[in-house]
């Protein structure tokens, strides 16, 4: 009996070990995978933040920005490879919740799973960083702050013409006197819920001082142009004529459009301009604001494309950009994303024209724009009589007549109203987008139109989002800051100075 106990024993003690010791195998497999991916990702982190100019501020936290964008783009076109979902509601779902994929699932068990680790892994990281006292991931305070967060103003929500809109008012309810407003168009076209930009309205509202509204528009590729438009330019007319029910200034109305909202702002200003030069009775905008504006793809190879394209390819590429025009009219199809890359969606009779130089000719640019990549800049895009073999005649057809539309292209226009408000357009010097901005603010001077042009030479695209909080990036503070600045002192003691 003693023996077949010390047996049994013995027998337990080898399988513990046996088990053991295969843990102990997995343990160190596991540790050695987890140091190698450790070792690949921070490489590839360390080559990417190392194409990034040498005197990039905070090169590091905006190199942390730009791959976790990239990461949210490759998963999204993953997800779609795989059949999961569509690598726009993918993307959705990250960027319009903190909590990721709410936009994607519905709920599920996994949906709740997720969520619970992605908060799980978010407390665990912000409470390291708080006990290294890391700067990168520890939210910043507003002790001293010179920006507003606007907690304190006030919201209304309401409904014109069957488009959601939302008042953010910074005075108390008892104030009745008319106050200046801004019709806010946001950025992407294709996303962005008010939740993801509340904490930004606020932020203008408080600092400008002026009634903000927000346009809840139908977005692309689901409802395709001119949905978009036409809800904003509803809620648009509809202030012009009801101000005064929402104590607002009917004289101090201007409009706001960021990134892709500013080709809906600026067809929206042209429009209203257009119909004050004809008849004087229709109401003016006193303001047109654009923040680092998308307002054209007749030209995907200006000198900003091609030198910064690189640069911050999570943010924003010349890629990107050809599916939001595709995504804006409504379609999805990479064929016609490369025909847009390539310069074969116009006519070519068009590309050659003295209309199109005088459109979006180089000339247009600053001397240091043109010559900031290697080589000649051309004057007209190149054009290859083997495209036609890959079915250029099919892209013309499909997409010409929306990028000739001046309703959906404001670059289209001419001939610009005198009655155009004055203008602020703000451009950064790391963004693909910099020459749309600088383009149609020479175009606008030359109509006589007054400009403000604010140039940023170390900002990249949107980093205007980052003024605050745990990822508040400088330069993303200093824009908003001399933004609100402009725009305040412009709205309330009008002083045409400001504009020399």
């Amino acid at each position: 009996m003693a023996e077949s106990c010390v047996s049994d024993i013995q027998t337990s003690l080898i399988k513990h070990e046996s088990v053991s010791g295969s843990k102990n195998h997995i343990s160190r497999t596991l540790l050695i995978c987890y140091f190698v991916g450790f070792l690949i990702i921070s490489g590839h982190f360390y080559s990417e933040s190392m194409r990034k100019p040498d005197d990039m501020p905070q090169r590091f936290k905006v190199t942390m920005i730009d791959q976790m964008c990239q990461m949210v783009l490759q998963t999204a076109k993953l997800c779609e490879n795989i059949g999961f979902a569509h690598q726009l509601n993918v993307t959705r779902g990250f960027f319009e919740s903190m909590t990721g994929l709410l936009c994607i699932c519905d709920e599920s068990p996994i949906t709740h799973s997720i969520v619970y680790v992605v908060k799980s892994i978010s407390s665990l990281v912000t409470h390291f960083c708080d006990t290294l006292q890391l700067d990168f991931c520890r939210p910043a305070t507003d002790d001293n702050d010179d920006l507003a967060v606007g907690d304190d103003v006030r919201t209304v929500d309401d409904n014109f013409d069957g488009v959601p809109v939302r008042f953010y008012r910074p005075y108390p309810e008892s104030d009745t006197t008319p106050k200046p407003a801004i019709v806010y168009i946001h950025g992407a076209v294709v996303m962005g819920t008010i939740d993801v930009w509340d904490s930004l309205i606020r932020m203008y509202a408080a600092n400008i001082n002026a009634t903000i509204v927000y346009v809840e528009y139908r977005w692309a590729p689901e409802h395709g142009f001119p949905a978009p438009l036409d809800d904003c330019m509803a809620v648009t007319r509809w202030v012009l004529k009801n101000a005064h029910h929402y104590q607002i200034d009917p004289n101090s109305i201007s409009i706001q459009g960021d990134s892709a909202g500013a080709v809906i702002a600026a067809v929206i200003t042209q429009t209203i301009a257009q119909e004050h030069q004809d008849d004087s009775r229709n109401p003016e905008l006193k303001m047109l604001i654009l923040m680092m504006p998308l307002l054209q793809g007749l030209d995907l190879n200006l000198p900003s494309h091609n030198s910064n394209n690189d640069l911050f390819s999570g943010v924003l590429s010349k890629l990107l950009v050809a599916k939001f025009w595709i995504w804006y009219m409504g379609l999805d199809g990479d064929d016609y994303v490369t025909a847009i890359l390539q310069g074969r969606h116009l006519p070519e009779e068009f590309r050659r024209s003295e209309r199109y130089q005088k459109i979006i000719g180089h000339d247009l640019l600053p001397d240091v724009f043109r010559t900031d990549i290697p080589g000649n800049i051309p004057t007209t895009i190149h054009t290859n009589r083997n495209w036609t073999e890959h079915g250029e005649d099919d892209a013309v057809e499909k997409l010409a007549p929306y990028f000739l539309n001046p309703k959906f292209s404001p670059f289209m226009v001419e001939n610009i109203s005198p009655h155009h408000p004055h203008t602020l357009i703000i451009t950064s010097g790391l963004d693909i987008l910099r020459d749309d901005g600088v383009i149609y603010a020479n175009r606008l001077r030359r109509a006589g139109v007054q400009v403000w042009w604010r140039h940023f030479e170390k900002g990249f695209h949107s980093c205007n989002a980052y003024w605050h909080g745990m990822i508040k990036i400088e330069i993303g503070h200093q824009i908003q800051k001399e933004t609100v600045d402009l725009v305040r002192a412009y709205l309330h003691e009008p002083n045409d100075r400001i504009y020399s």
